[in-house]
């Protein structure tokens, strides 16, 4: 692999690590949220609405993480 692709899949690279950055952060603020519904609410749509969303988020991350071990092979 030549230095100019090399050097565009290191871009992309820290691209993904940014947008997996927000995304953690996101995830935070959602677990936090969850965590903190009175459990009156643990049967309500809210409440599985938030859930899902934090499996959601997680799921996201994990394959994020994926992309950015095959980037790096890549880039080797």
């Amino acid at each position: 692999m030549n230095d100019t692709r090399r050097k565009k899949i290191k871009e992309i690279y820290e691209k993904i690590e940014d947008i997996k950055s927000d995304i953690e952060e996101v995830l935070d603020e959602e677990q936090n949220a969850l965590d903190n519904m009175p459990e009156s609410f643990e049967c309500t749509e809210r409440y599985a609405i938030a859930e899902n969303a934090v499996e959601n988020l997680d799921s996201a991350i994990m394959e994020l993480d994926e992309a950015l071990e095959y980037l790096g092979e890549a880039k080797s």
